[in-house]
């Protein structure tokens, strides 16, 4: 059985998910706007989930990308990948991912993400 989410706003990329605390390269916490990124999309995962829906094994999860402005679509993934793990109760080292579409340009982005 597969369902899909599909989240609002561009992904943050991996290389934008923590910076510095006071400059300090020992202590790092999330950029501005992650945790409520990644807080959203655990929400609309929790709701798209099927009723009785468990995670049994490897997980297949494909992104389709609608993006403001281009950027590494391995880099997309890391952040949403952690908030569907939490909000599916797994470790995101369960998930086989792949990337089924990508496009830019667009005024209101989104990433649909379909699962199993």
């Amino acid at each position: 059985m597969s369902w899909s989410v599909d989240i609002p706003g561009q992904p943050p990329t991996t290389n934008h998910l923590y910076v510095r605390v006071r400059g300090d390269w020992n202590k790092m916490t999330k950029a501005p706007g992650v945790a409520a990124y990644q807080d959203t999309a655990v929400m609309l995962t929790r709701l798209a989930k099927p009723p009785g829906f468990k995670v049994d094994g490897q997980l297949r999860i494909a992104f389709a990308f609608y993006l403001r402005r281009d950027a590494d679509c391995d880099n997309l993934m890391k952040a949403i990948q952690d908030s569907i793990a939490i909000a599916l109760d797994t470790n995101d080292r369960l998930f086989l991912p792949c990337t089924t579409h990508k496009s830019t340009g667009h005024q209101l982005p989104h990433t649909i993400v379909t699962v199993g």
